[in-house]
C-alpha cells in the first residue's frame, strides 16, 4: 500500500518536473523571437483574485495593438514611454522585459 502511494507521488513529480522543463525550453525560444517596440502606458492597476494580487498593465503598443502584461516586475518598471521585448506569435503574444 505505501509503495503504490509513493509510486503514485514520484510518476506525479515526474509529471510536473517534465511540464515546467518543456515550458521553459518553450520560453527560451520564444524570447529568441521576440522583438523590441515601442509602447505607451495606457493604464496599470492592482486586483486581487483569489487572494493573490495579480499587477496588470495595459499598453498601446501602435501598429502591434493594445497589449496587456500581468508581470510584476514589468508593472514595477512602467513609465509612460516603455520599450518592451515582445513574442509575436499567430494568436497570442508573451512581454518578457521591459527596457527604458
Amino acid at each position: 500500500m505505501i509503495k503504490d502511494i509513493i509510486v503514485v507521488i514520484s510518476a506525479v513529480s515526474i509529471i510536473f518536473t517534465a511540464a515546467n522543463i518543456r515550458q521553459k525550453i518553450i520560453n527560451k525560444k520564444m524570447e529568441k523571437k521576440a522583438i523590441v517596440i515601442d509602447c505607451k502606458l495606457l493604464n496599470r492597476d492592482v486586483e486581487i483574485y483569489k487572494c493573490d494580487k495579480v499587477f496588470i498593465s495595459v499598453f498601446d503598443c501602435g501598429n502591434y495593438g493594445i497589449l496587456t502584461s500581468d508581470n510584476e516586475e514589468v508593472f514595477k518598471k512602467t513609465k509612460e514611454n516603455n520599450r518592451l521585448k515582445v513574442y509575436i506569435g499567430k494568436n497570442d503574444y508573451k512581454i518578457f522585459l521591459i527596457q527604458n
